[in-house]
């Protein structure tokens, strides 16, 4: 036992942990051992083992450059244990030399020595290295010293890795957003790349479809020429028929005329041929049988001829053949225009004959309107005939041939009969008079009867005169009575038809058959009543008369009423369409006030639409009052009239659609200049599109609204519709009080 402890203190290394129990003979042994039981961080368990140590400390040099490394190894002197911690830290033994080297000492020739146990200072290491004596207590102030240098270092570290942590941190964040950037970056891109392939899709199929439009719009403009030319040959055959037509028609009434004339003349040849014979020829007593045989013969040839004339002539019984040298005047044929039917009995009361006209002449009650050269031509060969007639002849034809006598002439009528029966006292012309001053204000029921008190009244009531204004409403016609009173509408210039009612249906028969019977059965007298009236009927008012009436009067009224100025055309079942429109604007070029808005209810709402008001504006470019509307018009056709007739004076607008503000710009734009009355009925207008109207239209002088809540609401009866409404006519009344449209703007309103 003793000989081994003595051993292995013989051993030159030990543990400075472990103590002198556990010695080794070399350092790769101790290092082995260091590395496997224990660890040494710091120098201050280096100086707490060197404080256990008894043996006098020596002095161990730094690792120091190569050179003095030599050195130590070259003065044979082995490395103690305890120096084997601080070289192996690099960090340690610059600390080191920091520490106990003088500062203006190079560090590779520097060179510090520790204390090293179980060693003696020799003299070799005090050469190269630094000799001082070191006891216990300046070990322990250097075990102090190096502890507080460590700790200040590992503050000095810890602060720097905190800060350089926190700029990591920091770096970290930065790094962070950048990828987020990038992320965003990336979709973003990736959201462009998409849209622009969408939109370059979108772009082709455009491109598709403007090929495609622009080769439908090439075809629909090739389709629309082809119907303008279509629409002008049309234009050009209707222009064509209706010269024709009325070519026809004057052809054939001079034919007719001629054809009169020649019976006429061959029947007065005839009489006067027998009359001239030798046993007519004697006036014997017993002569006045044969001339009343005569008469009577005459009477019973020319009533049993038909007349084609409306007005007529008088019959050879009430105008007695003439023997006088100018006979051919008393005979003359008087035809104001072609009819449709004959007069009955009381056929010279009827007017139009030539007497009636010498004895109101002057007074302006015979003047007519010739519908062909050839009348006005006949008109002035009586006129020359008349001149050459003396007065006294005059007067003696007169007193003998006067209509309106109860008793016809006879041919050999005596003096005495024809100053007496046959004369026409001044009371009579003074009662005549009297009576034309008065029944022109009659209506057609009071005509009617009054022609029924005496001859003298018939005479009146049925002169042609009196009817130049035919006013028909709220009744029952037929077509049979209105040919009657074409007899006497030879001078009518106004022709009134509101309201009239087809005949009642009979037991036994269908709505539906009523109707297709009643449907246009009153145009046929209608068609007699504008034949008769011709070119001097000016105004016609077409309204409410359901279905007996039809647009075939408006064709009619283009082929007989050239001179027409004023039409009014009303209808529910038939509104007018652009066919009737064009048609009438061909014949009736003189139109200078149209009003032919469809009626309402409307049982064909689409008929009158944007193509009527474009014909209009085409047809008639002089209008100065138009009445349009209808649940298919449009501020696009209404532009295209305002913009052709440009002295529109009065505009009626009724169930039209909403009239905005752009609306009324671009009518403003496209003209009314000319505009003084603007009326609105059942038409939504908004306050802003009134003042626009009012602030363009500078001669405008009256505005008038009628308006409903149904105009503006489907469900008008609603508390919500009623409450909107209210406000409307609210705003509609502040506008009524703004200077300046306090006089022009009247509102009035319906189901509030």
């Amino acid at each position: 036992m003793s000989s081994s402890s003595s051993s292995s203190s013989e051993l030159p290394y030990f543990c400075p942990r472990c103590g002198d129990e556990l010695r080794f003979w070399s350092v790769p042994e101790l290092r082995a051992h260091l590395v496997s039981r224990h660890t040494y961080d710091t120098l201050l368990v280096l100086s707490q083992a060197r404080a256990r140590s008894s043996r006098p400390a020596g002095l161990l040099p730094l690792p120091g450059p190569p050179g003095s490394a030599e050195q130590g190894s070259f003065l044979g002197l082995p490395l103690p244990p305890a120096c084997l911690d601080l070289a192996s830290s690099s960090a340690s033994v610059q600390l080191l030399r920091g520490m106990f080297g003088p500062a203006d000492h190079a560090p590779v020739e520097a060179s510090t020595a520790l204390a090293l146990p179980g060693t003696r200072l020799s003299e070799g290491v005090v050469e190269f290295g630094l000799a001082v004596g070191i006891g216990l207590e300046e070990r322990l102030a250097l075990d102090r010293k190096i502890s507080r240098t460590f700790a200040e270092v590992e503050e000095r570290v810890n602060r720097r890795m905190g800060r350089l942590r926190v700029e990591l941190q920091k770096k970290e964040a930065q790094l962070e957003c950048e990828r987020l950037d990038g992320e965003r970056l990336r979709r973003e891109k990736q959201e462009v790349e998409e849209r622009a392939a969408y939109l370059s899709r979108q772009v082709s199929a455009a491109v598709e479809m403007m090929e495609r439009l622009k080769t439908d719009l090439q075809e629909k403009e090739a389709e629309l020429s082809e119907r303008q030319q279509e629409m002008v040959d049309v234009e050009c055959f209707l222009r064509d028929t209706a010269e024709k037509e009325a070519e026809a028609k004057s052809r054939l009434q001079v034919f007719m005329e001629t054809l009169l004339a020649r019976a006429e003349r061959a029947e007065r040849l005839l009489l006067l041929s027998s009359h001239s014979h030798p046993n007519h020829c004697t006036h014997a007593p017993g002569g006045s049988g044969s001339d009343d045989i005569i008469t009577n013969k005459m009477q019973e040839t020319v009533g049993n001829r038909r007349s084609y004339s409306v007005s007529g002539s008088c019959r050879l019984r009430d105008r007695p053949v003439s023997l006088h040298p100018h006979s051919a005047f008393a005979s003359r044929t008087r035809t104001l225009s072609l009819g449709s039917g004959g007069l009955d009995g009381d056929r010279y009361a009827a007017g139009g004959g030539r007497e009636e006209r010498l004895w109101f002449g002057e007074g302006g009650w015979g003047n007519r309107h010739h519908s062909t050269e050839e009348e006005e031509e006949e008109e002035e060969e009586e006129e020359e005939e008349l001149r050459l007639w003396s007065s006294a002849e005059r007067r003696r034809f007169i007193r003998t041939h006067t209509p309106g006598s109860d008793a016809p002439s006879s041919l050999c009528s005596t003096p005495s009969r024809r100053h007496g029966d046959r004369q026409l006292e001044a009371d009579t012309l003074r009662l005549r008079a009297g009576l034309f001053c008065v029944f022109p204000y009659l209506d057609v029921r009071s005509l009617l009867r009054v022609a029924e008190v005496c001859s003298d009244w018939r005479f009146v009531a049925r002169h042609p005169a009196v009817w130049t204004r035919l006013h028909l409403e709220n009744g029952r016609v037929s077509a049979q009575f209105l040919i009657t009173l074409s007899q006497w509408c030879t001078q009518t210039h106004t022709v009134v038809l509101h309201n009239l009612r087809p005949r009642s249906r009979r037991a036994g028969e269908t709505r539906e058959d009523y109707h297709r019977s009643t449907r246009g059965s009153v145009e046929l007298g209608v068609e007699a009543v504008l034949r008769s009236a011709g070119g001097s009927l000016l105004h016609l008012w077409v309204s409410q008369c359901s279905h007996i009436l039809t647009d075939r009067t408006l064709w009619l009224t283009s082929c007989y009423c050239r001179n027409l100025q004023t039409l009014t055309y009303r209808s529910s079942s038939d509104p007018v369409g652009h066919e009737v429109l064009w048609a009438l604007g061909a014949g009736c070029r003189s139109i200078s006030s149209l009003q032919v808005a469809p009626a309402h209810p409307c049982q064909q709402p689409t008929r009158f639409g944007e193509r009527c008001l474009q014909t209009i504006g085409r047809c008639w470019p002089h209008l100065r009052c138009l009445g349009v509307g209808g649940a298919s018009c449009g501020t696009r056709g209404l532009v295209d009239v305002v913009r052709c007739c440009a002295q529109l004076q009065v505009l009626e607008l009724e169930r039209f659609s909403d009239l905005g503000l752009q609306a009324a710009t671009d009518l403003c734009e496209a003209g009314l200049t000319a505009l003084q009355t603007l009326v609105l009925v059942h038409t939504p207008v908004s306050g802003q599109a009134l003042l626009h109207f009012h602030s363009m239209c500078h001669n405008l002088r009256s505005i008038e609204l009628e308006v409903s809540a149904s105009d503006y609401f489907d469900e008008p009866h609603t508390q919500e519709a009623q409450h909107l409404f209210g406000e409307i006519l609210s705003t509609l009344k502040v506008l009524q009080q703004r200077p300046g449209l306090d006089c022009v703007l009247r509102v009035k309103a319906e189901g509030l």
